[in-house]
């Protein structure tokens, strides 16, 4: 772990063990952090970590615009840019990411969005299950199963009467 990743981590922390008392319920004891695989390169995600207080476990998921990324990876503030720096935040906050559940899509369920004194933005979610997919791994069965689901669930607009919050789902700039 670089220097910068410690820093980032024991910041985490110090934040993250006020959040999980009011995600997580009263626990005794301390929160324990783990560093959980993302891309390090981009310009919006400031950590992700698995957070265990007590007898419960989430995901907390910092996303930021002042990360100091240039190029490609750099956030944007711009909502219709490819990597707008708070797009994840909305898409959860605005049930978006709960849409397709029935289809079979699922996401992680919500538990928080903390708007950070910084201007960061934690998400709080649900642990993901421990058991693999059907067959343990992604292939062309994985893909028609999705690509039908897909046709068959219905757009934003149909299934809300609206379209994504600020118009901030949709991106001008290939990914």
């Amino acid at each position: 772990m670089s220097d910068t990743e410690d820093v980032e981590a024991e910041a985490a922390g110090t934040a993250a063990y006020a959040e999980a008392v009011d995600v997580l319920g009263p626990f005794r004891g301390p929160v324990f952090l783990a560093p959980l695989t993302h891309n390090p390169n981009n310009g919006v995600t400031g950590g992700v970590w698995s957070v265990t207080a007590g007898e419960r476990t989430a995901v907390l998921k910092v996303l930021t615009r002042s990360k100091g990324t240039t190029g490609h990876w750099a956030a944007s503030d711009e909502p219709r840019h490819w990597n707008y720096w708070r797009r994840e935040a909305d898409v959860h906050v605005s049930g978006l990411a709960q849409l397709w559940r029935p289809y079979g899509i699922r996401a992680p369920r919500l538990l928080a969005c903390v708007e950070r004194q910084d201007g960061d933005v934690a998400l709080w979610l649900e642990l993901p299950g421990a058991a693999p997919a059907p067959g343990g791994r992604w292939n062309s069965t994985s893909s028609t199963s999705v690509a039908s689901a897909s046709r068959r669930a219905p757009s934003v607009r149909q299934r809300t009467g609206r379209g994504c919050p600020g118009g901030s789902c949709a991106s001008t700039s290939p990914v």
